[in-house]
């Protein structure tokens, strides 16, 4: 059983990094979609790889059993670890997170809870504007 572990691991990590790859590239190529003021496409291509293996390193979550919850927690951690203090940042890492919900849709992952949930979407842009806050003081 320990070396199907073993043979399992790295097909696991890298049908992610596929993933994290197809995902980030399709980021890129929807980047004017978005209208992002601030960030490069580069940096959403790396953010939203890096979302998608983490998800899966940090909480052995397949991108397909990834739940709101835990996509809000994980997506949460990493803005705060890149939040830079330009102006109206909360602003468009709350963009990302609705282009990560669109990606994860369109991988058939999540169906739409997130994209369609405004009440939902309000709650994490009010989360991203308090870490925005607490960066500048």
């Amino acid at each position: 059983m320990k070396q199907a572990d073993s043979e399992y691991e790295p097909m696991v990590d890298l049908a992610t990094r596929q993933l994290a790859e197809r995902m980030a590239e399709r980021a890129v190529v929807t980047h004017e979609l978005y209208k992002y003021d601030y960030f490069e496409p580069q940096f959403i291509s790396d953010f939203i790889a890096e979302f998608v293996i983490s998800a899966y390193a940090n909480y052995w979550i397949k991108p397909e059993h990834l739940d709101e919850e835990s996509m809000l927690i994980l997506f949460v951690n990493l803005a705060s670890e890149n939040m830079r203090g330009v102006p109206n940042e909360a602003v468009q890492y709350h963009r990302l997170f609705g282009q990560l919900c669109d990606l994860y849709y369109e991988q058939g992952c999540l169906r739409g809870v997130l994209v369609d949930d405004f009440e939902y979407k309000q709650m994490l842009l009010g989360i991203l504007a308090d870490i925005y806050s607490q960066k500048l003081t």
